[in-house]
């Protein structure tokens, strides 16, 4: 398992220094930033010798993903712009949360959400084909948005698609929000490319902390039931690097080796 941290730009160094194994970078920010600048971002991985996973936090509230906004070549040109950058920085995946993209209005038709959805996967799946990366769809939670917050239509949408390079990104924090046992894992198997954990009682996705461990070793030791040991990603958005990075990562190894030790 590769342990991963999302962080920024000016996080390179300190993320390398506390021993994560990959970095994961907003594509949100990322799209904002000029050319250079990550082309310099990739310079410096590379003098510390850290790689780029995963984009993650994938747009705002535009382009649109699904609702009475969607513009498909709205998506297709930000699909562009966000596909060369993770291609500057060697990222393997890309995952689609964004939850400001999926708010639909009351009474939308939800069947015509779906085709959206599909649309708007399919043809970003298109743009990151010739760059070699991977879409991930990702189940978030009722709390931030009001489409896509189950796991069990996250694996129907994308299995719907049969596309070689669309799977999922698994978040522990938004199934826990939405009450969603581990053992819908089982059904997510065949598209389960990346994962994501932070704090779960805390809506804000804090750093992992000691006290919620039987639930993290839950999460990993049916990940690893299933066969998977690809990635591992602390995705926390509240709290400082400084102070929750490194004991995140502590806990993570310790219980991965827990799990793995106990077959």
């Amino acid at each position: 398992m590769l342990f991963v941290c999302c962080a920024t730009l000016d996080e390179i160094e300190q993320v390398q220094s506390i021993g994560y194994d990959r970095i994961e970078f907003s594509a949100r920010l990322l799209a904002e930033r000029p050319e250079a600048d990550i082309r310099e971002a990739r310079r410096r991985m590379d003098a510390v010798g850290l790689g780029c996973l995963n984009l993650n936090d994938y747009c705002g509230g535009a382009p649109a993903i699904v609702g009475p906004r969607y513009d498909r070549a709205a998506a297709v040109e930000y699909a562009k712009a966000v596909c060369e950058r993770a291609a500057i920085l060697g990222a393997r995946t890309v995952g689609i949360g964004a939850p400001m993209g999926r708010q639909l209005p009351d009474g939308y038709d939800l069947a015509r959400a779906d085709e959206e959805a599909r649309d708007f996967l399919a043809h970003t799946a298109e743009v990151a084909h010739p760059y070699g990366l991977q879409i991930l769809w990702e189940s978030l939670n009722d709390r931030i948005c009001n489409y896509g917050v189950h796991l069990e239509e996250a694996v129907t949408l994308v299995d719907s698609l049969a596309l070689d390079n669309v799977g999922l990104v698994i978040d522990q924090h938004h199934m826990a929000m939405m009450a969603e046992p581990v053992s819908l894992l089982a059904d997510a198997k065949p598209y389960i490319w990346h994962t994501h954990l932070s704090r779960l009682a805390d809506t804000q996705r804090g750093y992992l902390v000691s006290d919620e461990r039987p639930a993290y070793l839950e999460f990993l030791r049916m990940l690893h039931a299933l066969g998977y040991d690809r990635t591992a990603s602390v995705e926390a958005v509240n709290g400082a690097l400084s102070e929750g990075g490194a004991p995140s990562l502590a806990l993570l190894r310790e219980l991965w080796t827990e799990v793995t030790a106990n077959g």
